[in-house]
């Protein structure tokens, strides 16, 4: 499955959420210096839907604040139930 995922750095607060338009925002304290924010919203994003870092592939906007990402064994319906769980 494939996502838009808009990222924020720079923020006190990590975390993932789901927003209305069925995208993810994610909130990291990385900045992007060194492809770090990027590592960070893969290792964000596999912490927060319990899959292995391998699973998360960024495919677009490396260097961008909106980023296409593909999530390996995660069918789109599960998405906001993942999410929700502790």
């Amino acid at each position: 499955m494939t996502l838009t995922v808009h990222v924020k750095t720079g923020k006190s607060i990590e975390r993932v959420a789901l927003l209305p338009d069925g995208s993810l925002e994610v909130s990291t304290s990385k900045r992007p210096h060194d492809n770090e924010a990027n590592r960070a919203v893969a290792s964000l994003l596999s912490e927060a839907l319990g899959l292995p870092k391998r699973a998360v592939t960024i495919l677009k906007g490396q260097k961008s604040h909106k980023k296409l990402v593909m999530l390996d064994g995660v069918p789109k319906e599960a998405l906001s139930r993942l999410l929700k769980e502790p």
